[in-house]
């Protein structure tokens, strides 16, 4: 910026000035006046940052642990949270409100914006334990048929032994109480009547069975996705029975989940075809579904022995399984008093 000035005193001291170099922004704006695509770059380049600034890059759930993300993330993309939804549009003061009272399991909420990244802050309700109605007169009746083992009653008039047999419905303890005065009181009976039970499991397996097996042909196909914008990266589609899975690789730069990914599916051709088993083989498989299900059926119940029966049908094998359990048959019935 003194240049004018070093020529003025040149021209008094009859000096001739020569640049060698230059250096700085005007001369480097100078020299590149006439290149219009860097400057039509360099502003596409501002606007595009400032218009992506505009929208929702990622959404962070905090807080959550009964209700999973994945369904965190569905429920807030019914009110408008997603990628790829402008920021504006979220009304981060009032939409917290309106969400709690959508949703009971979730007591508080707020909604944060931190650049293009959107976090929501949870907290799930905590529902008190069901409680029993002590008030309530009740018996204990049994829950099935058994042979009784052993009870413990913590309030009620015992009317079985151990050893007796007892079917669905009898009466096991009483809620009525009746005093050496001929007084006579009701009460919440409560009581654990162990009983020696009968349970019989069946399962049939048919010999002749359609079976999905793989050809071991299988094609990808992969989308790149920016926002909402979703671009296919193949040509052609995929044809007849097959099992697909998909894997979506998001774009990560500093631990912030950026809204550019590509997903890619894989297409596995398969095919149908009956398919026989011996009676060994039905009986195997039959024994291998036998134990799911009595998994499932007999969880929390002690089992004491089991005998099974196997019967050869026309087009089937049936595995039956009698279960000797020993389990708490007592069940609380309400009095009704008139």
């Amino acid at each position: 910026k003194d240049y004018p000035r070093l020529r003025q005193a040149a021209r008094r001291s009859r000096v001739r000035l020569r640049v060698l170099e230059r250096h700085g922004l005007p001369f480097l704006v100078h020299r590149y006046r006439l290149r219009f695509g860097m400057v039509a770059g360099f502003a596409s380049f501002c606007f595009l940052l400032w218009f992506l600034s505009l929208f929702i890059w990622n959404v962070k759930i905090v807080g959550n642990d009964a209700i999973s993300t994945g369904d965190m993330l569905a429920l807030l993309k019914d009110y408008g949270i997603a990628q790829g939804e402008r920021i504006s549009d979220v009304d981060v003061k009032n939409l917290p409100q309106t969400i709690m009272l959508a949703n009971p399991d979730i007591s508080w909420m707020s909604i944060n914006v931190n650049g293009c990244t959107m976090t929501v802050e949870v907290s799930e309700r905590v529902y008190p334990p069901e409680s029993i109605d002590r008030k309530q007169p009740c018996n204990i009746k049994a829950a099935r048929d058994g042979r009784i083992l052993d009870y413990q009653v913590m309030l009620g008039e015992v009317v079985v032994s151990r050893g007796d047999a007892v079917v669905q419905g009898d009466l096991l303890i009483s809620g009525v109480q009746e005093y050496t005065n001929g007084l006579t009181a009701m009460h919440h009976a409560s009581a654990v009547v162990m009983a020696e039970t009968e349970r019989v499991l069946s399962v049939e397996v048919p010999y002749v069975q359609r079976i999905e097996q793989p050809t071991g042909r299988e094609w990808t196909r992969k989308v790149f996705q920016l926002f909402h914008l979703k671009i296919p990266l193949f040509l052609g589609s995929v044809h007849g029975d097959y099992d697909r899975t998909v894997e979506k690789s998001p774009l990560v730069l500093g631990g912030v989940e950026l809204p550019v990914s590509v997903t890619t599916a894989t297409f596995r051709e398969k095919t149908v075809a009956d398919v026989q088993y011996t009676p060994e083989e039905a009986l195997e498989m039959a024994r291998a579904q036998m134990v799911n299900k009595a998994g499932e059926e007999l969880a929390g119940i002690t089992v004491r022995s089991s005998t099974e029966s196997i019967e050869q049908l026309e087009h089937s094998l049936r595995l039956s399984v009698k279960f000797i359990c020993e389990e708490n048959i007592a069940m609380e019935e309400e009095i009704l008093i008139f």
